[in-house]
Formats: C-alpha cells, structure tokens, sequence
C-alpha cells in the first residue's frame, strides 16, 4: 500500500524513483506538461550526450525534458536548467548504483507493475491529474507503452530504494521518517558526487 501511495504521487510525469520531481498540481499545467511527454516520446532516439561520469551518462534529451518539467511549473530557463542537470545526476548516478548491485526490471516485472498502477489510478484521489497528462497522448495504450520505457530504468532504482529503506530502519529501529528522509538526501549526494559528472 505504501509503495503504491508513493507512485502515485509520481507515476503522471517522466521520472519516478528518485523521488525528485511530483505531479503537477494544476490540470491545465499537467496538459501542457502531457503534451510535451507525448511529442518527446515520438523523438526519443536522440543519444547526443550533455554529460559523463564515471560510469553514468546524461543525455540532451533527458536534460531537456527536465527542463521543460521545471519551466512548465513556472520556474526561470537559467534555474530550470540547473535543477535539470542536479536531478539528472541524482537519478543516473541511482540507476548505476541500482546495476551495480544487481538490481533489474524485466518485462513481466514492468507489466505487472503497470497493472497494480493502472488499477490504483483509476480510485485514487489525484486521479484528474494522471488524465490530464494521458489525454495528451495518441492513445491510452501510447501512454502506457511509455510508462513502460520509462520503468525499465525507474523500477530497479525503485526496488534499491526500498531496499534501502527497510534496511535502514532495521538497522535503526527507533528511527523517525525525518531521520530517514536525511539519510537518504545524504546517500544519494554522496553517489551523484562520485561520478564526477563533467559536461561536454
């Protein structure tokens, strides 16, 4: 129940597990940002790279989609940029930790994944907010081919996080939500500032 209250806080826009970017609030923003999602999704073979760490790799296009994410919600292009750059190191730098420890989404994991949330949509209480974004695309079955690309990244970080989660309140029984909040904001910095991103 948990773990699908916190996807559906996330799952109407691009990216999930890092848990850095929310559903917009307004329907006619998550329109806009819906629109966006739906024409990237039709050009999404562009591999020119804006960055590299040590074992990740930013492309443009993600750069740019996040961009738009912050821009769209109002923000400034010079600080969306770099909210965009901060949150795309945040996530790749996760997604190369998630490998390394073995973590992975295959594709009856993804399809049943996106069953439990096609589901959970269809009660939940932002549910205007998931239409708003479906709406933009071709169909509801293109949404949800693109949710599914989108997952096979997101879900292994997902589970690393959960993962990690559990772990540390085991380690840490009397612990409180803020304290893991913390620790988690602290890990996932320390990961990012060891790839050493530098732009091209």
């Amino acid at each position: 129940m948990k773990k699908m209250r916190y996807v559906l806080m996330i799952a109407a826009v691009f990216v999930l597990a890092a848990g850095s970017i929310w559903a917009l609030a307004d329907p006619s923003v998550n329109a806009k940002w819906g629109k966006y999602l739906a024409e990237s999704a039709q050009n999404n073979d562009k591999k020119d790279i804006y960055a590299v760490g040590k074992t990740a790799t930013i492309y443009v296009s993600d750069i740019e989609k996040a961009e738009r994410y912050y821009t769209i919600s109002g923000m400034s292009e010079q600080d969306a940029h770099e909210m965009a750059y901060e949150f795309c190191k945040e996530k790749e730098a996760l997604y190369q930790e998630a490998v390394r420890l073995g973590y992975s989404a295959t594709k009856e994991e993804i399809q049943e994944y996106l069953s439990e949330l096609k589901t959970a949509v269809d009660t939940a209480a932002n549910s205007a907010d998931f239409r708003a974004v479906m709406e933009q695309f071709e169909s509801e079955e293109k949404y949800w081919e693109y949710l599914g690309e989108v997952y096979q990244k997101d879900l292994p970080i997902q589970k690393m996080n959960q993962d990690k989660e559990k772990e540390f309140f085991e380690r840490n029984a009397e612990a409180t939500e803020e304290q893991w909040q913390a620790h988690f904001t602290e890990w996932k910095k320390s990961l990012t500032e060891a790839e050493h991103f530098e732009r091209h």
